[in-house]
């Protein structure tokens, strides 16, 4: 994590804040979100006992605030991911969506729905007008999500 301020006259100056190894935080093919001061992303089949599972890290200090658990893993791709309303949107292999706070305190599931029966479900979801885009390697589905 690199901090990067502007210098007085031009310039800049980067501060290196912390570093991580891959077992440590690696999402493989979803890109991890900066939300509120956190960082959340699905870690990699490469990350040890927190393989595949959903996880929260301190972005001041990268220390690991919370992660989803054993029993709700993601795919060892890291499912597609995204924040909205206060809520993460997750997509594991089997194509099950879970809807979980995004609060630094603890994973909370919320609901959970299958969406998609194949597996491969790793392209990024899309979220416009309240309507969420989901995929997988055969299908397509678009959910009505907005708020009425």
């Amino acid at each position: 994590m690199l901090e990067v301020t502007a210098q007085d006259g031009g310039g800049f100056q980067v501060k290196e804040l912390f570093r991580l190894k891959a077992a440590e935080f690696g999402s493989e093919q979803q890109t991890p979100i900066f939300w509120q001061g956190n960082i959340y992303g699905v870690q990699s089949k490469d990350a040890g006992p927190l393989l595949e599972q959903l996880i929260c890290l301190d972005a001041d200090t990268g220390r690991l605030r919370w992660a989803s658990g054993r029993e709700h893993r993601f795919g060892p791709y890291g499912g597609p991911y995204l924040i909205a309303d206060g809520l993460i949107l997750v997509v594991n292999d089997s194509g099950v969506l879970t809807l979980a706070d995004a609060l630094p305190t603890g994973y909370h599931s919320i609901w959970q729905g299958k969406l998609l029966e194949g597996g491969e479900c790793w392209a990024p979801m899309a979220l416009a007008g309240g309507r969420l885009l989901v995929r997988d390697l055969t299908r397509m589905v678009c959910l009505d999500i907005g708020k009425k």
